[in-house]
């Protein structure tokens, strides 16, 4: 019908080895994750949604600094989700997508957190044509700071782009 839904449950054991540049150290680590992603679809007419959650719950089960085991992984946010509404009346379609996380580690020592966050696109597009539609889009329309990586004692870090936006047309042929 006019809804879909996916559930699948994960269980994944993971070994690494890494070297890092910024601090200049070698690591390897062993971590289990388990969770659930859920996927849901609906429609009505001319509406549509689209979302998903994903739950995960990884800790370090191994490491070469033993003070590390039992700590949650670096970067492994517990919940990740994504909503994107959007409406089509004829050639044009517009609609958003709210694409977040929640708090994680920037390092396996669990020193270091980085703030969740959560940034809104917005996107619309026009068929001129059988062969030509022109595409508008804004990304991170809040210009919203979303860390995604912290290196080693926090000195660096590495966010998603701020704002921007952009225009295109689109031919086929």
């Amino acid at each position: 019908g006019n809804l879909s839904l996916f559930a699948t449950y994960f269980q994944a054991q993971t070994d690494e080895s890494n070297y890092e540049a910024t601090t200049q150290k070698f690591t390897t680590n062993s971590y289990d994750a388990k969770g659930v992603e859920v996927e849901a679809g609906y429609k009505m007419g001319n509406f549509r949604i689209g979302s998903g959650i994903t739950y995960t719950n990884a800790k370090i089960t191994k490491s070469g600094d033993p003070t590390q085991v039992g700590n949650k992984p670096r970067r492994q946010a517990d919940w990740m989700y994504s909503i994107t509404p959007s409406y089509r009346s004829g050639d044009m379609e517009i609609g958003a997508a709210f694409i977040g996380a929640t708090d994680s580690f920037g390092d396996d020592a669990n020193t270091i957190k980085m703030p969740g966050y959560m940034v809104t696109n917005l996107f619309a597009s026009y068929r001129i044509d059988k062969k030509t539609t022109v595409i508008f889009g804004v990304n991170n329309l809040f210009d919203t700071l979303a860390y995604t990586e912290v290196e080693g004692d926090g000195h660096a870090a590495r966010a998603l782009p701020g704002r921007t936006a952009r225009a295109s047309l689109r031919y086929d042929f």
